[in-house]
């Protein structure tokens, strides 16, 4: 090792000195280089910011006072220049919000104000509409104030010159009087002309003295209209005006003057328009109110701008002042450095002085002579450094040699203590990590506790997610198949109609699939619904083979489903569900199948006493690992995770879930490399051939059938018009509730069909008014809801509106079909001509197989509601038709009855009323009928409550 001697550490010494120069000289150019950045940042960046929030602020102020004198102006002229200006100053702040937003604003700002500035662009554009809107409102009510004070005058003047013609009268029968009795005759005619001047005189002035004085109340009250500033002072209007006009109709036959006769008519036609002044007041106060309000949600966005821009703008000024302090710092800090550059380099000299001259030779040489002198007197001596390698190193070494004996006791000694010391602290420090180990357990329980409660609120969430969606999908989807629908009744080719076909069939597989994985939040609360009828299982296969063989073609696969001859055509079950948990199965065949087959196969198994239907699907794809088979039926697992093969890992939980529901068992055989063989069993019931469903909307025809149609989505309205005309009903549209509504008033319709979610109303709410405009026209149409809203709750909400059908949007044309054979097969609808007949002597009471066909479609549940109604308002109506005090309130209220029962299937007392609805029309409802309709209601209700008691002791049908 090279030995470092005295003269060495000198130069090491300097050497350093020289690098603690060189580095203050770095320091300084560092310092200088950040001096110049923080003068840049506040000339650049700062400062820039402050000058755009001053402008923002200034065009904030200029669009607000337009906008305040816009409000206040009367003049259409000065308003449209007004409004000019305004939208001139809009457009600046969006440009300059536009142009330069990182100069003010954040990244995350910018949005904020950029929304902000549209919300003040679209409500400075409402109020400049509604201010405009207020200005011919005033000129127009103005116009008409004018129209009707001159008729006012017209006739005041009218009413002077009559009452001045029946003071001539008057005063000429009164001469005569008088002459008569001067003369000496007092006789029956001086009597008869006095009569006539008490009686009728009198009376015209009288008459004609009220008409000028309620003239003069209507002009008070066009001035009083003129000046209203609320809809209460209107209303004080309306009523005191009303009351004068009535006074006014009554006393102009007082104006005998046939001249007269017609000016008057004219002139009281003109003043009877206060009504219509009086509408355009409401008009314009409640044009001014939208006009306040738009003026304070824009002042409300100006404020929530301001706010920003200030919030802004301080940030700028606290960035100026904030490098503005930072340079301050940076020179001072400069000054620091230097300062302590210079103490460091002084530092460095002392130390070297002491450390290296000092210590390094003067002190160790009086050590080593203090050294030599202890070992001489046998004394201890204090170690020297045996680490340095100049020349004392030599001398320092030798003297530790004769006290190296002495050192290893001391160090054994020492050890000793240490070990006693470290094992001490080793029994502290455990006990220590054992309360802390408690301590963390504590806080793991109560961490997971709170994941567990944050998890269900996330489900919640969840869920409700998942009913939004489920009606935001069903009505596009509602378009897609109501389109192929359409498309199947036009002329097409063999192969069109082939693609027609399954395109439909994957959309409505879509459906179902879709259906299933909107609910999911039904099936993690086990809460799967299932509903049995009898089907064609080898349709059902059919449809699922031609389904999913294009998929396999497109993958090179070989697909094949085979059907053993033992197994019945006709089943009962759920067919979505079968169709939904073996679509998904084949699916996940082919999808982890990259080269072989996919085959699926449906058998009998188990036992003759209880027969199962075995459907499976074998594989020779991946294969599932071992310790995968058995997680693959848990929510979103995926057996090849690192392998990207799409899915949510959510099918085999619901399949697991559905064939549970409908009380079978799903297994699984799987080898890796090999394949796999999924398998479902189901018990086997054996169904009752039905008819084909196809074509049964085209045999069901409803000829001279008026419907209204309510739909805001112009696919969907499409649609739904042209199912109803290939039935060929006769269809009137409308997009909104109120263009309903006016249809409603002018026309009778013999069916409404109304979508729940329209823009302006609820369709729940319009059904009960339509209901009632019609009603007002002399009809009873029926009314079916449209919705995407299909879960059993909603369908037992739109019933109990009163709607009397359920269609759930996507709409199929044989199932929109069949919804209205049954809706109209209750004797709503009768074609032309037929007209209605008495009742049989041996008609029927209750049509039970259609009642419980209600039950299946909407539910035991909503038909117990329609039959408690029956039950409790029935025998009241047939009192009521009794004690009726007209015929025409008879006729309604057996109307009113006969509705009900065609909506219950009652055959015998829905024909029953007909025959007396006719009777009371023609005023030829008696006793004896009326008798006969009380025994009939009974009999009713009596069947009513047999059926209900034959399903609460027999279950669902």
């Amino acid at each position: 090792m090279i030995k470092k001697g005295i003269g060495q550490k000198l130069f090491y010494s300097f050497l350093l000195m020289a690098a603690l120069s060189s580095l203050g000289s770095i320091v300084a150019v560092v310092g200088l280089f950040q001096l110049d950045e923080k003068e840049r940042r506040i000339s650049d960046i700062a400062i820039p910011s402050l000058e755009v929030a001053q402008d923002l602020f200034r065009i904030s102020m200029r669009v607000g006072n337009v906008s305040k004198l816009l409000l206040e102006t009367s003049d259409e002229t000065k308003a449209q220049a007004l409004g000019d200006v305004m939208m001139e100053e809009v457009a600046r702040l969006q440009q300059v919000i536009g142009t330069q937003p990182t100069l003010l604003f954040g990244a995350d700002d910018v949005a904020l104000a950029r929304r902000l500035v549209g919300q003040i662009d679209s409500r400075l554009k409402e109020t400049r509409r509604l201010v405009h809107q207020r200005i011919a409102g005033e000129h127009a009510l103005s116009a008409q104030a004018d129209a009707i004070k001159r008729a006012l005058s017209g006739l005041v003047e009218i009413a002077q010159l009559e009452a001045a013609n029946a003071e001539t009268v008057a005063a000429a029968n009164f001469a005569y009087v008088y002459e008569a009795t001067a003369g000496g005759a007092v006789g029956a005619s001086i009597h008869d002309t006095l009569d006539s001047i008490i009686e009728h005189d009198f009376d015209l002035l009288d008459r004609l003295s009220e008409l000028t004085h309620r003239l003069y109340l209507l002009h008070q009250d066009i001035e009083r209209l003129q000046s209203a500033t609320s809809l209460a002072d209107v209303e004080v209007v309306e009523r005191t005006s009303t009351a004068s006009l009535e006074a006014v109709a009554r006393r102009l036959r007082a104006v005998r003057d046939p001249g007269r006769v017609e000016a008057v008519n004219a002139l009281f036609k003109t003043v009877v328009r206060i009504r219509e002044a009086i509408d355009a007041k409401r008009t314009e106060l409640r044009v001014r109110g939208q006009l306040h309000e738009a003026v304070a949600a824009s002042d409300s966005s100006f404020g929530q701008l301001s706010d920003l821009i200030g919030e802004r703008a301080v940030h700028a000024g606290e960035a100026v002042n904030s490098a503005a302090g930072a340079l301050r710092e940076l020179i001072g800090d400069g000054l620091v450095v230097v300062a302590a550059g210079t103490l460091v380099s002084l530092i460095t000299l002392v130390s070297i002085m002491w450390f290296v001259v000092h210590r390094g030779i003067v002190s160790r040489l009086a050590g080593q002579i203090a050294s030599l002198r202890e070992i001489a007197h046998s004394e201890g001596t204090t170690p020297p450094d045996v680490n340095a390698r100049d020349e004392l190193a030599e001398m320092d070494r030798a003297i530790a040699s004769f006290r190296q004996s002495v050192d290893e006791r001391r160090a054994l000694e020492q050890e000793l203590v240490r070990n006693q010391a470290s094992l001490q602290v080793e029994v502290e420090n455990r006990t220590q990590e054992l309360s802390e180990t408690n301590t963390s357990l504590e806080q793991a329980n109560r961490a997971l506790e709170a994941a567990r409660l944050k998890a269900d609120e996330a489900n919640r969430a969840k869920s409700g997610f998942l009913a939004n969606m489920s009606h935001e999908i069903r009505t596009p989807m509602n378009g897609i198949i109501g389109t192929l629908e359409l498309l199947r009744h036009t002329p097409l080719s063999p192969v069109q109609s082939r693609y027609v076909d399954a395109s439909r069939e994957s959309s409505l597989a879509l459906v179902d699939i879709l259906n299933d994985i909107l609910d999911f939040s039904k099936i993690e609360a086990s809460a799967v619904v299932v509903s049995a009828s009898s089907f064609n299982v080898l349709e059902l296969v059919q449809q699922v083979s031609r389904f999913l063989e294009p998929r396999a073609e497109q993958a090179g696969i070989d697909f094949t489903f085979e059907v053993s001859a033992d197994v019945p055509v006709w089943i009962i079950a759920d067919p979505g569900r079968i169709r939904q948990v073996l679509t998904n199965l084949v699916a996940n065949a082919i999808r982890f199948t990259a080269q072989g087959s996919v085959k699926g196969r449906l058998s009998v198994a188990g036992d003759a006493a209880a027969p199962k239907l075995r459907f499976e699907v074998i594989d020779s794809g991946v294969g599932i690992p071992p310790d995968a088979v058995d997680r693959v039926f848990e929510p979103f697992y995926q057996a090849h995770q690192a392998q990207f093969v799409g899915g949510t890992g959510l099918g085999l939980t619901i399949c697991q879930r559905i064939v549970a529901a409908m009380g079978g068992v799903i297994r699984l055989e799987s080898e890796v490399g090999r394949g796999s063989r999924f398998w479902f069993e189901l018990p086997l019931r054996e169904g009752e051939p039905q008819a084909a469903d196809s074509g049964a909307a085209d045999a069901l025809k409803f000829p001279g059938c008026h419907v209204l149609l309510v739909e805001d989505n112009p696919i969907n309205q499409l649609v739904t018009g042209e199912y109803l005309r290939l039935l060929e009903c006769t269809v009137v549209s409308a997009a909104t509730g109120r263009a309903a509504r006016e249809h409603a008033r002018h026309e009778r319709f013999d069916l409404l069909i109304v979508d729940i979610n329209l823009p302006d109303t609820d369709g729940r709410v319009l059904c009960g008014e339509l209901k009632i405009d019609q009603q007002a026209m002399g009809g009873a149409p029926a009314a079916i809801a449209i919705s995407a809203h299909a879960f059993p709750q909603d369908v037992e909400g739109f019933l109990s509106a009163g709607f009397d059908g359920y269609l759930p949007k996507p709409v199929s044309f044989e199932g929109f079909g069949r919804e209205l054979g049954r809706v109209m097969s209750k004797g709503r609808f009768m074609p032309a001509g037929d007209g209605e007949q008495p009742a049989a002597p041996d008609a029927e009471i209750l049509n039970a197989a259609a009642l419980g066909t209600d039950v299946e479609c909407i539910g035991l549940g909503a038909v117990q509601k329609m039959i408690g109604l029956f039950l409790t308002s029935a025998p009241s109506t047939a009192d009521a038709v009794r004690v009726a005090a007209t015929a025409d309130v008879q006729r309604a209220l057996v109307h009113k009855l006969k509705g009900s029962a065609g909506s219950l299937y009652l055959t015998a007392l829905h024909a029953l009323c007909a025959e007396l609805e006719q009777a009371a029309e023609a005023a030829r409802l008696d006793g004896e009928g009326i008798d006969a309709l009380h025994g009939q209601v009974q009999i009713a209700c009596r069947a009513l409550e047999d059926f209900l008691s034959s399903y609460r002791t027999g279950g669902d049908a």
